[in-house]
């Protein structure tokens, strides 16, 4: 599978993941003043303001991320682990540990994804590689309800979901499912077009501490083949 499109297909890859929310000069945002026609809010008390509101907060995010990626049609199910670091607007990192080692960083304009195991790194410019996917949803820069339509559901032991559908018929995402807990994201599940399901569980989290950002910059190794341009 090309490592971009299995990249943009898990998130955060991303926290990637979780899309497209401005930032605004405190960490305590004001909540959104208004919802879009698309969006619904169902019975709960996680509302789709107080979801904008509570994602904006959240400046940098460090986890470490067990994920899952399954597909009945091939019959296959794969199980991936390591640590992710997030900060806005557009930078995030993706230390894939097993079963194969794999940097993914985007350091604001470049998308960087080095396979070590090929020796190989691919780079494209980050706003046509990304778009409205997973990646973005806590690294982005644009308001979460003009790529989603969005649906909170009833908290339940704690715990709230929202689901998210892309409003762009282009994108590679049918669904994206985001569960919080303390308002903090802990989980997402996502659903391609193609059958796919990626689910990415978090850990260890550490949200709005300092991230060295050395931790978004990437330089490609002497001797590995790069493909693409920034």
């Amino acid at each position: 599978m090309n490592k971009l499109m299995s990249f943009s297909r898990h998130m955060v890859r991303a926290f990637c993941c979780v899309a497209a929310l401005g930032f605004c000069g405190s960490p305590y945002a004001l909540a959104a003043k208004r919802i879009m026609p698309a969006s619904r809010t169902l019975t709960g008390t996680l509302t789709i303001p107080i979801l904008t509101r509570d994602l904006r907060r959240i400046r940098t995010f460090k986890a470490r991320f067990m994920e899952s990626v399954s597909n009945p049609a091939l019959k296959s199910h794969d199980h991936h682990k390591g640590w992710v670091w997030i900060e806005r607007p557009n930078r995030f990192r993706w230390l894939y540990e097993t079963p194969n080692r794999e940097i993914i960083t985007a350091d604001g304009r470049a998308l960087w994804i080095y396979d070590v195991t090929l020796e190989q790194v691919t780079v494209r410019p980050m706003a046509p590689s990304l778009g409205a996917t997973p990646a973005m949803l806590l690294a982005g820069s644009r308001p979460l309800i003009r790529l989603f339509r969005i649906e909170i559901e009833p908290s339940r032991q704690g715990l709230q979901r929202a689901r998210l559908e892309p409003i762009t018929p282009h994108s590679e995402f049918r669904k994206i499912e985001i569960e919080l807990r303390g308002r903090i994201p802990i989980a997402m599940t996502l659903w391609d077009r193609l059958g796919e399901k990626t689910e990415i569980r978090f850990s260890e989290i550490h949200v709005n501490r300092p991230i060295n950002p050395r931790r978004f910059r990437f330089v490609p190794p002497r001797g590995v083949a790069v493909i693409g341009h920034p």
